[in-house]
């Protein structure tokens, strides 16, 4: 049966490398997907935090008139 810790005391240098790819390999993909995830959420939150909705003081007015603030 192989290990980690029985290649490093055995010198195994395949296996040693072989460890070594497939942790760089996963912790690349993980960082990638974890990237596109992010991306993602901030996309979902800009989309859903927009405010597109007027008031209905807003909406009564023409162009060229100005609600009144509200206090």
């Amino acid at each position: 049966m192989h290990s980690i810790a029985g290649a490093v005391a055995g010198g195994d240098a395949g296996l040693i490398a072989a460890a070594r790819e497939a942790f760089t390999a996963s912790m690349s993909t993980t960082f990638t997907v974890s990237a596109i995830g992010v991306l993602a959420a901030a996309l979902l939150a800009t989309l859903v935090m927009r405010d597109d909705r007027r008031s209905p003081q807003e909406a009564a007015c023409t162009p060229d008139e100005q609600p009144e603030p509200v206090v």
